[in-house]
């Protein structure tokens, strides 16, 4: 077992934001949402960071439940693979299962501005993520801390 450990942002609302450093040398900023039973990210990701999505596939029409209002639209699901960068010349995978959403910016775009951000927050990291990976959240070191399991590839059995 080895463990990602990412350090969250100075913020000024107390929402945990990571900045997560990738083995390409570049990096992505998201919210840490125990509230959220999903894994989320923005449309306009999938120009940014192409590389990241393995599969998208159309789940049809969702009513989805806002503040504000609700709406039904289509959605879709794709995997997503983040390397994450863990030294010069190591990274661990974080694999995700992540809904689409169109309208994700129209929610983070005030938080960006309140916060004083300039790069975007294209992901939200919802509980079933944190589950999956038996996230550590550590309040006091504001940092959170991912469980990847190296898979054992079954030896076949001579016949």
């Amino acid at each position: 077992m080895q463990k990602i450990i990412l350090t969250f942002q100075n913020s000024k609302t107390n929402i945990p934001i990571v900045n997560i450093p990738l083995a390409d040398g570049r990096s992505i900023n998201a919210i840490i949402d125990t509230g959220s039973d999903s894994t989320v990210y923005y449309t306009g990701a999938k120009e940014t960071y192409p590389e990241l999505f393995l599969k998208t596939k159309s789940m049809g029409k969702c009513r989805v439940i806002g503040v504000n209002e609700t709406t039904e639209m289509e959605y879709f699901v794709s995997g997503m693979r983040l390397d994450v960068k863990m030294g010069e010349e190591k990274s661990l995978p974080l694999k995700l299962v992540a809904f689409e959403h169109s309208t994700f910016d129209s929610v983070m775009n005030p938080l960006m501005e309140q916060e004083g951000m300039k790069e975007s927050i294209p992901l939200l990291i919802g509980s079933d993520t944190l589950i999956r990976y038996n996230a550590k959240i550590d309040m006091k070191k504001k940092s959170i801390s991912f469980t990847i399991k190296k898979e054992m590839k079954k030896k076949k059995k001579a016949a």
